[in-house]
């Protein structure tokens, strides 16, 4: 019996993470009903890579869609191979096509889920919070949404991750609509002939101030970077059914993949819609060829978290699970995992905080193909592979001892910095005073201010002063000048 481990479901799809929802269309294609079962996880500690899908089958666990297919397709006993009949041309559009979507799709997916402000706190995070344990809430989120804008650093469009960005139209603040409903809103307004001057009056008006607007210029660099993928995989669909076979059933593996990353653009209830847009508008026949893959390989019914979970209640009674499938519409083979023991769960939350630290990842290396179980002698494989690769109590317990001692160092820290920083009463405190200036200048500006006016203050009680001594006749300094006079003429 095959075991496949995936992230929980999202969006009405099996899973909220594109490999996982391809690795289930696969099972789901190639494997008979009764020889596989599925599993809602959020344990990574049982994947030989730390991450989903994943499979065991008998002592065996393969991590990655592409090594998942690469097991199965060299075990016939399990499956059969969808790619078996390609020709050679069709074998390269394959692996071209693969690595298309793992380099081009997965940057796209990681912009409008993660990295877009709005998508992922009203949409993506939420998604996650309803499939994970509270604990794995505050570590695994955050972790993926790092690594999201690390994937989309050198796309330059940091703009979309600003927290308190302004995306209402203009004079209508607080609207709350997105970039997709401005770009929208613009482009109604040009439609329906309220088009700006053609003869430009100032740096923002005329066709190309319009244009220059954010939500035209952040669209169009959106826009061009989804035609990078959308646009090679929509010449190959063509008119046919599938993207390398002429027949409605000619699914291979890429299929599989890229029903994967292009459902959760399509499918997902985003704030900030703009892929699913383009491909609504755009890639019309690429949209058809998404439902129709969707309802052949994973089923025509919504899978909703609350109802594949739901079934954690029935571990151990596989009569009632299949009843309780039956009752909720679960094609797919779900299976309740089996209750998590609370101490290793304790054991294991150490590795998930490490883990989900930046640049801490490099701690435990695992492969993406390693027996389930240590063999009794180390000689198959090398020393640094085993210690690797499995999950033993000595490995988790040194893995607690290493988070212990950060623990430790870290309130270590915190007490030297408070026994150099803290004063007693009793401590001496050298203080160098400054010499305070005096008079007005102590006032800064408002200081000078004053002191010019009292400086006018005391001319003009000065020349009260004289007139005074004179006897009351005023006294006025005058300068005469006459032109054209000698001094000797006077």
């Amino acid at each position: 019996m095959l075991e496949l481990h995936i992230w929980g479901p999202a969006f009405g799809l099996p899973s909220i993470e594109p490999e996982c929802i391809a690795a289930v269309a696969y099972l789901n294609r190639t494997i008979p009903n009764g020889e596989w079962t599925l599993y809602a996880d959020h344990d990574t500690s049982l994947s030989p890579n730390r991450d989903f899908p994943a499979l065991r089958g008998g002592d065996t666990w393969i991590a990655g869609f592409n090594s998942i297919v690469h097991y199965l397709r060299h075990r016939p006993t399990y499956s059969v191979d969808p790619d078996e009949n390609l020709n050679p041309g069709q074998r390269a559009d394959n692996i071209a096509y693969t690595s298309l979507l793992s380099q081009h799709a997965a940057p796209l997916l990681a912009l409008t889920l993660y990295t877009t402000h709005a998508n992922y706190y009203h949409c993506t995070s939420s998604a996650w919070t309803t499939i994970l344990p509270p604990h794995l809430n505050y570590t695994i989120p955050p972790a993926r949404r790092r690594a999201a804008r690390a994937l989309t650093a050198h796309l330059g469009l940091q703009g979309l991750d600003v927290e308190d960005v302004d995306d209402s139209p203009l004079g209508q603040p607080g609207s709350n609509q997105s970039i997709s409903g401005a770009y929208a809103s613009e482009r109604k307004k040009l439609e329906a002939g309220a088009r700006p001057g053609v003869i430009p009056l100032g740096k923002r008006s005329g066709v190309l101030g319009a244009l220059q607007k954010p939500e035209y210029t952040t669209r169009f660099k959106l826009d061009a970077l989804a035609g990078e993928t959308l646009g090679p995989l929509n010449d190959l669909l063509g008119e046919k059914p599938r993207l390398l076979s002429d027949e409605d059933e000619g699914v291979t593996s890429l299929d599989c993949l890229a029903l994967g990353y292009l459902s959760l653009m399509l499918y997902p209830p985003l704030p900030q819609p703009w892929l699913a847009e383009t491909l609504r508008s755009k890639y019309p026949r690429l949209e058809a060829y998404i439902r129709r893959s969707r309802r052949i390989l994973l089923g025509p019914q919504d899978v909703t978290a609350t109802a594949v979970l739901s079934l954690n209640a029935l571990a151990g009674d596989p009569a009632a699970v299949e009843r309780a499938r039956i009752e909720k519409g679960l094609t797919l083979p779900w299976t309740p995992p089996l209750p998590t023991n609370p101490l290793t769960t304790l054991l294991h939350l150490p590795q998930h905080l490490i883990h989900s630290l930046p640049g801490a990842g490099y701690i435990h290396h695992h492969a993406h193909i390693v027996p389930a179980h240590p063999p009794e002698t180390s000689t198959a494989l090398a020393p640094s592979t085993v210690d690797g690769a499995y999950r033993t109590p000595t490995s988790v317990l040194a893995t607690f001892a290493t988070f212990a001692a950060g623990l430790v160092s870290l309130v270590a820290g915190a007490a030297m910095y408070h026994v150099q920083t803290h004063r007693e009463a009793s401590d001496l405190v050298f203080v160098m005073e400054r010499e305070k200036p005096a008079g007005f200048a102590a006032f800064g500006e408002a200081g000078a201010a004053l002191a010019a006016l009292s400086a006018q203050m005391s001319v003009e009680a000065e020349w009260a002063r004289e007139r005074e001594r004179v006897g009351g006749e005023r006294v006025v300094e005058v300068d005469v000048e006459i032109e054209g006079a000698k001094v000797g003429e006077l």
